[in-house]
């Protein structure tokens, strides 16, 4: 997840990553009130098995393990994600059971982003079918 960056889709960007020190700068002064908390941008790289984050304070994101990522099957095809805004999480799900908490500590406003390195497909979908037990 990421905050909206309205009018980005304009800057004719051949590649993104919030993670970019080119754009450190930009992302800040794109800020507004609707931005609470200080988790701007919060991501799975899924070959290192880390949730990628940033406060974008600081120059580099930060990358944590998270409960669940021994769990993770890279060569599963589909990897689901869940951001309760009421909890302030986004948990990660594969074939329909809950991995774990990538991130805690979200609020406000977030939009969907989603890339990877390398050629392949990628889509975002929304759908409901989970077990969200699973701590």
């Amino acid at each position: 997840v990421i905050r909206p960056l309205p009018g980005w889709e304009k800057r004719g960007l051949i590649c993104f990553s919030p993670t970019s020190h080119e754009l450190f700068q930009d992302l800040q002064n794109v800020r507004t009130d609707r931005w609470e908390g200080d988790v701007h941008f919060c991501c799975i790289h899924t070959a290192l098995r880390l949730c990628l984050w940033s406060v974008w304070m600081d120059e580099y994101a930060k990358g944590t393990n998270w409960v669940g990522s021994s769990d993770y099957d890279k060569n599963s095809n589909t990897l689901g994600m869940l951001l309760d805004l009421g909890e302030g999480t986004l948990s990660a799900f594969q074939n329909g059971q809950r991995l774990g908490t990538l991130k805690d500590g979200l609020a406000g406003e977030y939009c969907w982003f989603a890339g990877f390195c390398g050629a392949g497909d990628l889509s975002i979908e929304r759908g409901y079918h989970v077990d969200i037990s699973k701590p």
